[in-house]
């Protein structure tokens, strides 16, 4: 997903990057441009160009249309316009800076940090207020619209950076006014959250969603999944059938007048649930002020930056970046919601195989059960011989005390003297060219020539004609040939190296010093980096966090370099190189 090869602009709108791209429509980031100058950010979704020329698909986006365009509500995202350019339909709606309540328990969950059960419900609250007034919305002559959403979700309730809260995707929403009516006995929206009747293809009223915002108030509060099972045959029947758990079980600081409300609206029948999202809206309300909690936008806003900080910082530098110059080849569903999956289930049947999918492999009964373990021993077996084995071949023992590994011919190893075993080979059978090229340098005696060399700073590496010396200045007995021009030399980190030639006569000790001046500092050359992936990811440069894609314009030194990219919550991670070129922009994207 990238920014629009080249500006685009549908009616008043001036697209700026695609956001993401659905089975239906594709939703792009732009700019509405009013008189005087007047601008603010909307999100177009436009229908694909191929479903477009379908007269059901077209129906299906227009319902969608027709329904939202008429929802002006505080708790509801604002949809601005409906629009045609060019035979390609548009629909124009708010931009909302903000995650999806599925996103903040899966974050909850990962960083042990929930939000407390009156903070849950007042962001409850609120979206039963905007649900109460889709459900309550006549057309122009007064006549019900009979609006049910039927998708009620933490996918669909976006929680606001700024403490609001909104209810999103009316995709699937019924009204009596739609063009395309919904084949009778089919069932739309996410299954762990309808209620029985809609598992059940029945007739549907507000209700419907009453026990939806029950199934959402219910897992905030519990922090647990309430019905999703490994099947969507286990699912409906623990919709259908099963009884309710107890929240405060396991969760005493829930109050029992919470847990009332959630059961209350989790009733099976609906003549037992409650009438009207007003109602249930009334009665957290007034748990809220017997409570005498803090928890209005302020709060939720606060509660939403400490979860979200890297995200919050993240988006509003790409939105600034955005604003000032278009970015291309470069992902940004990073500033939609993230409304991926939530919080655990309720039960270790999603984590393990479930009896269903065991018979499903034949793996049912107790003997092929018992043929499963042992076939999984046996590879457990095998992944454990092959770690030994890679043990032993990637062995490599140090070599015994005083043994000397000369690598060529002119190399000096720490431990040994200058070719001294090069000499010893060559002793009496003559010298080879290369040997010969080798200073002979004689051990200490009563006759030879000794160096003493000291270095400001010490710790430096010394040079004898271009041959590097065992040890670090400073050093008093480095052995040279007499009569014989020698060019010393010292080379420390962060300085120039400094060279002296000495001529020394038989038994004469000659002292050196040297004082290298340092190198001027040069500036690096860098270079930028953009980097997307997807799933998003937080990148780290050794320790250094870069932070969480889409990266756009991160400037780093010229040369090669390895970035981790790390998921928690989708478990993915791995490892990349880059080559960042002096004045350059590189561009990488990455699919995990």
């Amino acid at each position: 997903m990238a920014m629009v090869e080249k500006p685009l602009t549908l009616g008043r709108y001036k697209l700026l990057a695609k956001l993401a791209t659905g089975g239906m429509a594709e939703v792009y980031l732009a700019r509405q441009t009013g008189i005087e100058g007047v601008e603010r950010l909307v999100v177009i979704k436009r229908i694909l160009p191929h479903l477009a020329e379908q007269k059901r698909f077209l129906d299906m986006f227009l319902d969608e249309a027709r329904i939202t365009v008429k929802l002006n509500h505080p708790n509801i995202v604002q949809t601005f316009d409906l629009g045609q350019e060019q035979g390609e339909y548009y629909i124009a709606m708010e931009y909302l800076e903000g995650e999806s309540l599925a996103f903040l328990a899966k974050e909850s969950t990962r960083k042990e940090s929930w939000p407390s059960p009156e903070l849950a419900a007042s962001m409850i609250t609120g979206i039963c207020d905007g649900l109460h007034y889709a459900h309550e919305l006549c057309d122009e002559s007064g006549k019900p619209l009979q609006i049910i959403h039927r998708d009620v979700s933490p996918q669909n309730i976006i929680v606001l950076f700024n403490g609001g809260v909104k209810l999103v995707d009316f995709g699937v929403a019924k009204a009596v006014s739609k063009v395309h009516q919904t084949v009778v006995g089919t069932m739309k929206g996410k299954l762990a959250y309808m209620s029985p009747e809609q598992c059940l293809a029945k007739g549907l009223d507000p209700r419907a969603d009453v026990f939806s915002m029950g199934v959402v108030l219910w897992e905030m509060l519990a922090r647990r999944r309430l019905f999703r099972r490994a099947s969507e045959g286990a699912t409906i029947h623990a919709l259908i059938n099963e009884p309710l758990p107890p929240i405060r079980g396991k969760r005493p600081e829930v109050h029992p007048e919470l847990e009332r409300i959630a059961s209350k609206a989790l009733e099976k029948k609906p003549d037992d649930r409650y009438p009207s999202c007003q109602a249930m809206a009334a009665d957290l309300r007034e748990y809220l002020r017997n409570s005498r909690a803090a928890v209005g936008p302020a709060e939720i806003a606060a509660f939403m930056h400490e979860l979200f900080a890297d995200r919050v910082r993240t988006k509003k530098e790409l939105l600034e970046k955005l604003q000032k110059s278009g970015i291309e080849d470069i992902s940004f569903d990073i500033l939609k919601p993230e409304t991926s999956e939530s919080m655990p289930s309720r039960s270790v049947a999603d984590q393990v195989l479930s009896k269903t999918s065991l018979s499903a492999l034949g793996l049912d009964s107790p003997g092929n059960r018992a043929k499963l373990w042992l076939v999984s021993a046996l590879f457990a077996g095998i992944l454990v011989g092959l770690g030994l084995l890679f043990l032993v071949m990637s062995w490599n023992p140090a070599p015994p005390a005083g043994h000397t590994d000369i690598k060529g011919p002119n190399k000096v190893v720490d431990g040994g003297s200058p070719a001294k075993a090069e000499a010893d080979k060559d002793a009496g059978a003559g010298k080879s060219a290369d040997s010969a090229s080798m200073p002979e340098i004689d051990k200490p005696s009563q006759q030879a020539c000794l160096l003493e060399v000291k270095s400001q700073p010490t710790g430096c590496q010394l040079l004898l004609d271009d041959v590097k010396v065992p040890g670090k200045t400073p050093m008093k007995e480095v052995a040279i040939k007499a009569g014989v021009e020698h060019q010393v030399t010292v080379r420390c980190t962060g300085h120039l190296d400094q060279t002296k030639a000495v001529v020394a006569g038989a038994g004469q000790r000659i002292r050196l010093n040297f004082a290298p001046k340092r190198r001027a500092p040069t500036r690096k050359a860098k270079g930028l980096l953009r980097l997307d992936t997807q799933p998003w990811t937080t990148v780290y440069l050794g320790r250094r966090k870069l932070g969480i894609t889409p990266l756009l314009d991160i400037k780093l030194s010229a040369g090669r370099h390895k970035l981790r990219l790390v998921n928690k919550e989708a478990g993915r991670k791995t490892s990349i190189w880059v080559v960042i070129r002096p004045g350059k922009t590189t561009s990488l994207f990455k699919k995990l």
